[in-house]
């Protein structure tokens, strides 16, 4: 299995109740980062051995400023994405719609009435990269250990406990980048203003970074959450999680080519890195699972090609035949007279 792990990545602001998901948000002592819902948009470019990764999420906090680390093993190139692509995904994916008709009857008075989301020494943990985008402030940091990382994430105001620190230290090991991602939320009550980012880095496999520490396992099985991943490639992918031992508990939910004119309607990439895609196949995920088994990243293969739709969703339209009540003695009576007669001719 490949070491290209992408373990934590951004979430961002929608504002809903929700719990701790398969990233690890960094908040200020005290506070806690609570998050349900999350979509992200992978986008596997095999020639080129880059994966882009856009990603949303719904989370709930009081407080002022909170952050997310995303260690890749190469410095990512960040950039803004407009939110309305995940809509017109969703658009281009949702089941069509089917309307069943029965019929139904109906009792009533019918006759009478009717009713109706200070640095550490620079020989310790350097800076390669300063931005401010989409909402946030992005430093891309190099650390030569665990400790100096965790050191220089207290200093810079949020609280990393000794489990995620340990969770850290063997992508520190490995000489990863981490990009620290903080939003500054001036008003507790606000939603902070922010958009998607798009990741951009190399890797051997594309993948979903679905690792979390043990304790957000913990959390997160208390409620329901929810996980769709929109995954573009040359063909078709499925998810693994891991090294397969285990499996991964979500469903294909869509699977088709993608044309000309709707990947021309997403604009997800410019044309630096789209023009090396060729077509583009579409399969989405979606995952409902609570607790995940997140103990290990989703990593994504070719398989053959098979055009999937979701179920429909069915509507059900009732034509009503309304039966006034106030004929139940009357046809009691004819049954009861029917009866009698019958019985008369066989005396």
């Amino acid at each position: 299995m490949t070491r290209l792990v992408w373990l934590v990545s951004l979430c961002i602001s929608l504002f809903a109740p929700s719990l701790a998901l398969a990233c690890a948000p960094v908040p200020p002592p005290g506070y806690q980062i609570k998050i349900e819902k999350e979509q992200a948009i992978i986008i596997w470019d095999q020639k080129r051995g880059v994966e882009h990764f856009i990603r949303r999420a719904s989370f709930e906090t009081g407080a002022m400023n909170f952050g997310f680390l995303v260690p890749t093993p190469t410095v990512p190139e960040l950039a803004e994405v407009p939110d309305v692509v995940f809509q017109e995904l969703h658009a281009l994916t949702k089941p069509k719609r089917k309307v069943q008709e029965k019929v139904k009857l109906q009792w009533g008075m019918w006759l009478f009435s009717r009713g109706d989301l200070k640095a550490v020494p620079r020989s310790a943990v350097k800076v390669l990269v300063r931005k401010k985008i989409a909402g946030y402030n992005a430093v891309v940091l190099e650390a030569t250990d665990a400790k100096a990382m965790a050191d220089w994430i207290n200093k810079n105001g949020y609280m990393l406990n000794p489990e995620l620190q340990t969770w850290l230290a063997p992508y520190i090991k490995m000489g990863w980048k981490i990009t620290a991602f903080k939003i500054e939320n001036k008003a507790a009550a606000q939603a902070p203003s922010t958009s998607a980012v798009r990741m951009s880095f190399k890797t051997k496999r594309p993948f979903y970074p679905y690792r979390e520490p043990a304790s957000m396992q913990k959390v997160s099985g208390k409620t329901p959450r929810s996980l769709r991943v929109y995954v573009l490639s040359e063909t078709r992918m499925k998810g693994t999680l891991g090294d397969g031992k285990k499996p991964w508990p979500a469903v294909e939910g869509y699977s088709n080519e993608v044309d000309e004119q709707a990947w021309k309607k997403l604009s997800l990439l410019p044309k630096k890195w789209s023009s090396s895609l060729g077509s583009l196949w579409l399969t989405t995920f979606v995952d409902r699972s609570s607790p995940r088994p997140g103990i290990a990243e989703v990593f994504f293969s070719s398989v053959k090609n098979v055009v999937k739709a979701p179920p429909p969703i069915i509507d059900i339209k009732y034509t009503t035949i309304p039966i006034p009540i106030e004929l139940l003695p009357v046809l009691l009576l004819f049954v009861g007279l029917w009866f009698g007669v019958r019985r008369m001719k066989k005396d």
